[in-house]
């Protein structure tokens, strides 16, 4: 009867121990369910964080360049803006010293000289560009540049008159350079000639050196240090560096 108790008694005891087993086996299985399902959801959270920063990255990249293009595009435009500003400064400088030669003359007329009714617009301009009134001397010297360009434009019209002059006379020169106002082309401020007087007489085929002959000078410099004395050397136009008495 003790024999079949004890039988008994193990057998329950391999029963519970296999049913423990059963049951620490069935729950590590469900622990190890457990934990793969959570590292499954922590893969796919960290897939899908490392998807939007890929995304994030591809936008701050896309949003970089971008940016470098429009600074690019802003430099361009102002190194194209920087000259048309520079030329517009220079501009209005240059007109400035224009202003003030006007403005000179205007108020020393005696600094003038009537040849300067023959400047373009073009003429002032050119002459205006490197003019400088800084200093006494430089204000002359700009003056005097100024006044070449009017005596110069004269002298090409008054060769001109001479030729037509000495076409008809059978190259007999006028008696003066007064006489040669009917030959220009057009209406001639009589003032002007006051200042030009023949330097020849006669028949230029009685000259025998033509081209070497002053036939015509200018009388008298405005100012004697810096204007250039205009000649006419035979029948064209030349011009002296220094002053000549």
């Amino acid at each position: 009867m003790r024999s079949t108790h004890r039988k008994l008694l193990a057998a329950a005891v391999i029963i519970l121990l296999g049913a423990g087993a059963a049951v620490y086996e069935d729950g590590i299985a469900t622990r190890q369910r457990a934990q793969s399902a959570k590292l499954h959801v922590e893969n796919e959270t960290l897939a899908t964080q490392l998807r939007q920063l890929c995304e994030g990255n591809a936008r701050a990249s896309t949003a970089l360049a971008d940016i470098r293009e429009e600074l690019a595009s802003l430099e361009s435009k102002a190194e194209e803006a920087a000259p048309a500003a520079s030329a517009e400064i220079e501009m209005r400088v240059w007109l400035s010293r224009l202003q003030s030669m006007r403005n000179i003359l205007s108020r020393y007329p005696e600094l003038g000289i009537p040849e300067l009714c023959f400047l373009s617009n073009r003429d002032w301009l050119h002459a205006a560009k490197d003019a400088r009134f800084d200093t006494e001397e430089h204000m002359r010297q700009s003056l005097a540049a100024l006044r070449t360009i009017g005596k110069e434009l004269f002298l090409m019209r008054l060769s001109s008159a001479l030729r037509r002059y000495l076409a008809i006379t059978n190259g007999e020169l006028p008696p003066s350079v007064l006489a040669l106002a009917p030959y220009f082309e057009e209406n001639i401020d009589l003032a002007i000639f006051q200042n030009y007087e023949m330097t020849a007489t006669g028949n230029i085929s009685k000259i025998s050196d033509l081209s070497r002959t002053v036939t015509i000078r200018e009388k008298t410099p405005v100012d004697e240090t810096y204007d250039r004395r205009h000649v006419i050397t035979g029948l064209a136009m030349t011009t002296k560096v220094k002053w000549e008495q």
